[in-house]
């Protein structure tokens, strides 16, 4: 088809009008053509006579095709030798689709890892949400705890077994506002790592007292 074209036109115009891509086939076509190992030199003779591509740019194209793996090269000595032969090709193709096939996954794990950061962020702000109400529910037993060791202080030297069940009932109330405490610690962490807020930003804006844990 297209070969027929080309010689009613000056040959500058069929180089000019060949694509990087029309030149590398060309180049693989020397080698097919050949079934040869071949140097330098020889491919860029057979490519400027036969197949149009100057040969000031035959180096350039011939690296292209090597690093695309259509042509294989190697050292042997002191030249660079060049070869290509079909299951060479079927080599490349098997090597550069196991290397997609292992991109498709990396991107599959980089999706699966968002989402699921995407998922911990919003469960974030659910957390947010109702920090007010742990807050809240924080300063309420922190109190009642003050209230009940203030009263344990007054029944001292009263009856024993109601200074225990005062006791117990103190106990309880500690554990819980301390659970409270952790909970509060754990969305503060949250915010201030998740979002880089300074800590004590972070405190001055929900009113955390500076001996909240102690």
């Amino acid at each position: 088809g297209n070969q027929h074209q080309h010689h009613d036109l000056p040959i500058t115009m069929a180089k000019r009008g060949m694509s990087a891509e029309e030149k590398k086939i060309k180049m693989k076509e020397i080698f097919i053509e050949s079934k040869d190992v071949l140097t330098l030199k020889e491919v860029e003779k057979v490519a400027s006579k036969q197949k149009g591509i100057n040969a000031m740019i035959v180096k350039d194209v011939l690296q292209q095709t090597v690093d695309d793996g259509m042509v294989v090269t190697d050292k042997i000595g002191i030249s660079n030798y060049y070869w290509s032969f079909p299951s060479q090709e079927l080599h490349v193709r098997k090597v550069k689709l196991a290397k997609l096939s292992e991109d498709v996954e990396s991107t599959k794990r980089k999706r699966d890892a968002f989402q699921e950061q995407a998922k911990a962020l919003s469960k974030g702000r659910e957390v947010s949400a109702d920090r007010e109400e742990k807050m809240k529910r924080l300063s309420e037993l922190q109190s009642q705890n003050d209230k009940l060791k203030t009263e344990l202080q007054q029944y001292a030297d009263s009856d024993p077994d109601f200074i225990k069940s005062l006791q117990e009932a103190s106990d309880v109330a500690q554990e819980a506002a301390n659970r409270w405490t952790d909970n509060v610690f754990t969305i503060r962490q949250h915010v201030c790592n998740g979002r880089n807020v300074p800590q004590d930003e972070f405190n001055k804006a929900f009113e955390i007292p500076e001996n909240f844990d102690k």
